[in-house]
Order: structure tokens, then C-alpha cells, then sequence
């Protein structure tokens, strides 16, 4: 916890922003990932995906300036994961 509040102390407000919903999301997915895992709710993995992509957003703009590679690369990855929600979204209402 102290390297957080750290981390925390030397950014300022937007990266604090950034931070803070990195770290919600991405314990949300976990969080969804384990009640799928042990069946609780079928459906977790429609809303565990497009935060999926939400976190590797969130990655590409933190990475921008540092290693825009790897910025990049996020990107895209975050871009393929909204198109397969999308899909996957469009495939589940055309079945109702």
C-alpha cells in the first residue's frame, strides 16, 4: 500500500484518475472472471470483455509517452476486443 499512495503522491490529478479506474476495472474483471468460473452467472464474460478493453485503453494512455510501441499495440488490442464485444453483442440480439 505504500508503494501506491507513493505512485499516487508523485502524479498529478489526471494520472491519478487514470490509476484509480485502472485498478477499479481491472479488479472488476477479476472479480467477474472468478464468478464465471464457478458458474454463479453464466453472462459475466458479456460484461468482463469490453472492460477487458476499457483496462488496455487505459494501458495505451498511460504507454503514450513513454513507449509509443506498446501504446500502440494496446490500442489495437483494445480496439479487437470492442469489435468482438460488439459482435458477440450483435450475434446474442439477432438470436432473441
Amino acid at each position: 500500500m505504500n508503494r501506491l499512495e507513493n505512485i499516487l503522491n508523485e502524479k498529478n490529478g489526471n494520472r491519478k484518475i487514470i490509476i484509480i479506474t485502472k485498478i477499479t476495472c481491472s479488479i472488476i474483471v477479476i472479480i467477474l472472471a472468478l464468478i464465471q468460473l464457478i458458474g454463479i452467472w453464466d453472462k459475466a464474460i458479456y460484461i468482463n470483455e469490453p472492460l477487458l478493453g476499457i483496462v488496455m485503453l487505459i494501458q495505451a494512455i498511460e504507454h503514450w509517452e513513454k513507449n509509443r510501441k506498446l501504446a500502440i499495440f494496446s490500442l489495437g488490442v483494445s480496439l479487437f476486443v470492442f469489435v468482438c464485444a460488439i459482435v458477440i453483442f450483435v450475434n446474442i440480439i439477432s438470436k432473441s
